[in-house]
């Protein structure tokens, strides 16, 4: 019997018992104390060790007239600028340089991640550290002197959800974007005129799970920030305020008339 079909009948045996890991089994991690310390100036990750590096004279790389450190740091990392991918969204500390028309550059190997940004201040960079796990810099693209800057705390306001099972880590996600790159919530009514975007102004996963979004409507002169519960590939929205502390949605039920909220599918055609 090979491999395959020794699984596949280990699987036929299991039955109902096997079952897919997901991020809420997984609680929160004490990262921040021993023995991870992870907000501790120790890292012993290939970007630590690279800025050790440039403190010794003659080893510090100059700068490059259009890309600044980038062509450097690709080089000492062993990076190949074909790993290359383009990001169009605003989902950035540099998000006000960021647009379709001048997206970010990311280059990767499987332990580190660098981001450029057209005219930045900063190259953003990722490095796993055997203990601490990823670890966040910032490489300065505008010193005379290579200066690296580790921004743990900054990064994890957002690089630390379900996402990431409640470490910090890496966030993939997809969005709907405008022409200047914002992330945008759409609402689909039929008709003549089905779509109806708004820009989402904040975004944030909760440590419950839920998705909390801020959202500009526009169309109706209105900011409000609704909470959305999902479960597999659908959502609902279990809390809707206005900035002004109106609620229209409380606990996944209407204020109006007390009905529960529906379910919302990414697909039209899921019924």
């Amino acid at each position: 019997m090979n491999m395959c079909r020794a699984t596949f009948a280990i699987l036929l045996l299991l039955g109902p018992s096997v079952r897919v890991l997901r991020a809420e089994d997984f609680p929160p991690l004490p990262y921040g104390a021993p023995p991870i310390d992870y907000f501790s100036d120790e890292a012993h990750d290939p970007i630590a060790e690279l800025a050790s590096r440039w403190e010794i004279p003659g080893t510090r790389p100059a700068l490059d007239p259009q890309f600044g450190r980038l062509p450097a740091l690709l080089r000492e990392l062993e990076i190949p600028v074909s790993s290359q991918l383009l990001v169009m969204s605003k989902t950035s500390v540099q998000q006000h340089r960021i647009s379709p028309s001048s997206p970010r550059a990311l280059y990767f190997r499987d332990d580190i991640t660098v981001a450029y940004v057209a005219g930045g201040p900063d190259l953003e960079v990722t490095a796993h550290d055997s203990r601490k796990g990823t670890v966040f810099y910032l490489v300065s693209q505008q010193d005379d002197v290579p200066r690296i800057f580790s921004q743990p705390r900054n990064c994890t306001s957002c690089h630390v959800s379900r996402l990431s099972l409640n470490v910090p880590g890496h966030l993939l996600k997809s969005f709907v974007t405008d022409p200047a790159g914002r992330a945008w919530h759409e609402r689909d009514f039929g008709g003549s005129s089905p779509n109806d975007r708004s820009e989402v102004t904040a975004a944030e996963i909760k440590a419950d799970g839920t998705i909390s979004i801020t959202v500009n409507f526009t169309s109706i002169n209105s900011v409000r920030t609704i909470v959305f519960a999902r479960e597999g590939n659908r959502m609902r929205a279990m809390f809707n305020r206005g900035a002004g502390g109106d609620v229209t949605v409380e606990n996944g039920v209407f204020k109006h008339n007390g009905r529960p909220t529906p379910w919302q599918h990414k697909c039209r055609e899921a019924s």
